[in-house]
């Protein structure tokens, strides 16, 4: 896909997955000229890996949390037991989606709900609308920060003016229908997506079982 899209061509067979990270690892290509060379996209995939941990360190050290410092020691064995180095070599959408969700809870962390910020709830936003369009599992991050800016408006309804919430919603508004119209593009497939019966059993007991095994 980042190769059709360097070639300014439009990539088929997309089926459920959005475009935000193919299109951008095109521009490597841009750059390069050489869409052969796969040296620099597989270069980057680390940095997400790296982020996600620098993100559990900084609360940890800015909150003197030991449960961020916990969550930080548990999501470095779970690099070590469950990814390997050819996994984040693959460039699989799996791990920048993975970034853009522990993005957009750490924002929401460190905002605290202190205050009304719109230049805070503008950033949520921009990393929850990433997932989103990263990955079709980024679209439950989407939805769960969405309940957190409604319940932000509701819990400052009576400090914050009405220019400043209608100035935020229009702000929100531009970027979520500016940045989601992949999932109009192809709304079927996105449905479709969502359960993946293709790839997974049919039954919800059975997947439960199944996820159950492979924790073990």
């Amino acid at each position: 896909w980042p190769t059709c899209w360097a070639t300014n061509n439009f990539p088929t067979d997309t089926t459920h997955y959005p475009q935000l990270f193919p299109t951008n690892l095109s521009l490597i290509y841009v750059f390069t000229g050489e869409p052969a060379i796969q040296f620099f996209p597989k270069l980057i995939m680390p940095l997400f890996f790296i982020g996600i941990l620098l993100m559990f360190f900084d609360l940890a050290n800015v909150r003197n949390s030991l449960v961020h410092l916990t969550g930080l020691i548990v999501y470095s064995g779970i690099l070590v037991i469950f990814y390997s180095l050819l996994f984040i070599l693959e460039v699989n959408a799996d791990i920048p989606v993975s970034f853009f969700s522990f993005l957009t809870f750490y924002a929401v962390i460190r905002e605290d709900n202190k205050c009304f910020e719109i230049k805070a709830i503008l950033l949520i936003t921009i990393f929850a609308v990433s997932a989103a369009n990263t990955k079709l599992a980024g679209s439950y991050i989407l939805l769960v920060a969405s309940f957190w800016i409604l319940k932000i408006f509701y819990n400052h309804r009576r400090t914050v003016s009405k220019n400043d919430i209608i100035r935020a919603c229009i702000y929100i508004m531009l970027i979520f229908f500016g940045s989601i119209f992949w999932y109009l593009i192809q709304p079927t497939e996105m449905i479709k997506g969502l359960d993946q019966s293709v790839y997974l059993p049919q039954s919800y007991n059975t997947r439960l079982i199944n996820a159950f095994n492979m924790l073990v």
